[in-house]
């Protein structure tokens, strides 16, 4: 059955999403914590990933391994842009989640996104082209290849 209704796959993909990246920050946390020994302990190491994966970044923490070893660093930058794009995909599935659960729920109404979108594309595309005088950029080219006895 139908736990969500008609957001059950945009709930079910937030949830494993979710837990791809509570996974990611605790085994590299749990990584972090082994290799840096008694200077951290697990849930620092946690802490740490979450800053830096969320780009809050205190800088209240800074892993003393990297500096040994460049290997581990490639490995925590591999870890923290995989941690950076599952944060995103989280985000994103998270905002079709609640849009979609409003929509469900007849919260919101459902509008189409030209509906939403074309007037302010109409009205970016016609001002662009307006001189500051509320001449048309058109007319002031063709005016000025007249009196140059051109076509332009």
């Amino acid at each position: 059955g139908e736990l969500f209704g008609s957001v059950d796959y945009e709930g079910r993909r937030t949830f494993i999403v979710l837990l791809i990246l509570l996974s990611l920050i605790s085994v590299s946390g749990l990584a972090l914590s082994l290799f840096e020994g008694d200077s951290w302990t697990f849930l620092d190491s946690i802490y740490f990933n979450w800053i830096t994966i969320t780009t809050i970044g205190y800088g209240d923490l800074q892993p003393l391994i990297i500096d040994d070893n460049k290997y581990v660093c490639i490995v925590g930058i591999a870890i923290v842009w995989f941690g950076l794009c599952i944060t995103a995909v989280l985000i994103g599935s998270m905002q079709d989640y609640v849009r979609k659960l409003l929509h469900s729920k007849k919260l919101i109404k459902k509008k189409n996104l030209n509906d939403i979108y074309t007037p302010y594309i109409k009205s970016y595309t016609s001002n662009t082209a307006t001189s500051i005088t509320g001449t048309p950029y058109s007319k002031r080219v063709s005016s000025r290849s007249r009196a140059r006895g051109g076509s332009f």
